[in-house]
């Protein structure tokens, strides 16, 4: 009987083992997957403006023109809002308000390793790709051009609820 008793706890155990191994390959084959990892809603971080507005204002001098510029943005920053949504199906959609004007766009993104494009546009407008890089759950994009926002634009994932 105690032979038994000894197979039969030996089988427990490595059927614990398995079992064990399993839900750890279901846990981190989510993980593996950049694309899963990062579908959700990201908000701009606007931290990370005020902080790349102050870096230029105290690198250039209060004076120089490009401060007048980040001292202005830091008076926009507060009235500024941007989402973005990523899909699983690769679609995309992008919200913003900024001085009493809002827009919605859709479009498209893409992702291979830390590298992300999304590309969309208001309905009747010209596409534009912004790309950049995504770690953990902060979406980095650079300005499409020049002429536009002087700073990388940062997204945080939105938690759940």
């Amino acid at each position: 009987m105690h032979s038994d008793g000894g197979h039969l706890q030996m089988k427990c155990r490595t059927f614990a083992f398995v079992a064990g191994l399993l839900i750890c390959s279901i846990a981190l084959s989510g993980c593996s997957d950049p694309k899963a990892k990062a579908v959700g809603t990201y908000e701009l971080d606007k931290e990370a403006i005020r902080a790349a507005a102050a870096a230029e204002v105290k690198a250039k001098g209060e004076h120089a023109p490009s401060a007048a510029g980040a001292e202005m943005m830091l008076g926009i920053v507060d009235q500024m809002a941007m989402v973005i949504t990523l899909n699983a199906d690769g679609s995309a959609t992008m919200q913003t308000a900024m001085i009493g004007q809002t827009s919605t766009a859709s479009g498209t993104w893409t992702i291979s390793g830390t590298t992300i494009s999304i590309t969309g546009a208001p309905p009747g407008q010209e596409p534009v790709t912004l790309a950049g890089s995504i770690v953990g759950d902060t979406i980095t994009l650079k300005p499409a051009s020049q002429n536009d926002l002087p700073y990388d634009l940062v997204f945080k994932k939105k938690k759940k609820a």
